[in-house]
């Protein structure tokens, strides 16, 4: 069966565009390169993760990457 679902989340922190933009804003520049680099590995892994568990996710883009606080 093949369904498609819409998933939405509130967080206090944003998504991962958010976080791009906030430190834009605050510095003038982009992203230090380790930290787009965290950025990009985890968006990778986590659709990696999708895909062995048969789900596609259909829009990769950093407005559709939530950050949450784990601590």
């Amino acid at each position: 069966t093949e369904a498609s679902y819409g998933l939405t989340e509130a967080t206090k922190l944003g998504t991962v565009f958010d976080a791009i933009q906030a430190y834009h804003a605050a510095t003038g520049g982009g992203l230090p390169e380790p930290l787009a680099m965290y950025f990009a590995f985890e968006m990778v892994n986590i659709v990696e993760l999708l895909h062995q568990a048969n789900i596609l996710h259909l829009d990769v883009k950093t407005d559709n990457f939530l950050l949450l606080d784990l601590g």
